[in-house]
């Protein structure tokens, strides 16, 4: 679910104007979620690989390895970009 909401919030908060999206952002507290939430089966509908028209396809993971498949990904783009700046691995 947080990939497609990724996807999906810039395009939402263009169609917001000025007190409505005041309004939107201040008015909805941050849920925490609880571990039953991170262990419920999310399903994502994966693309195409790039230059195909067919391969996409649906992935079933619980939340919790969905916050962890994001996290690690975030990892890698920070670690590809150390590397890009310095031109050698981190820690190195």
């Amino acid at each position: 679910m947080r990939f497609v909401i990724l996807a999906i919030a810039p395009l939402f908060a263009v169609a917001l104007t000025g007190a409505a999206m005041a309004q939107a952002t201040t008015s909805t507290p941050a849920a925490t979620p609880t571990d039953a939430d991170l262990d419920q089966v999310v399903c994502h509908s994966m693309p195409a690989p790039t230059g195909s028209l067919l391969g996409a396809h649906r992935e079933c993971h619980t939340q919790r390895e969905w916050n962890a498949r994001q996290e690690q990904a975030e990892q890698d783009i920070n670690r590809s970009q150390q590397v890009g700046r310095s031109g050698k691995l981190p820690g190195n």
